[in-house]
């Protein structure tokens, strides 16, 4: 079965790469790509703050403590597809966004 994931930020997974995807508020979802270990965390998880900040204070970020997710609807899988691009809103980029595509084992 493939399930299509949307992160509001940039994750370029190579395809074949097998990830670990757990679904989080607001749509977005915490990534972590099995083969290499990076972890993609969504900046409405790291941040303390609800506002849509433009950075990510790097403290939040080495301290974020991944064990306090609800891992319930957790899945695996290998990334099938993966396109990253620019969201922009009259004439400035607005952020990112990257559509993976994951055949869930």
């Amino acid at each position: 079965m493939k399930r299509t994931v949307i992160l509001g930020q940039i994750a370029p997974i190579p395809v074949g790469h097998a990830v670990e995807v757990t679904p989080i508020k607001d749509e977005t979802a915490y990534v972590r790509d099995l083969d290499t270990g990076i972890e993609y965390l969504p900046y409405n998880v790291v941040s303390k703050s609800s506002d849509c900040s433009y950075f990510i204070p790097r403290l939040y970020v080495e301290q974020f403590d991944t064990s306090a997710l609800d891992r319930s609807s957790t899945f695996k899988g290998k990334v099938s597809a993966c396109r990253v691009g620019t969201l922009s809103m009259v004439g400035f980029d607005a952020g990112f966004v990257t559509r993976l595509v994951v055949e869930v084992e």
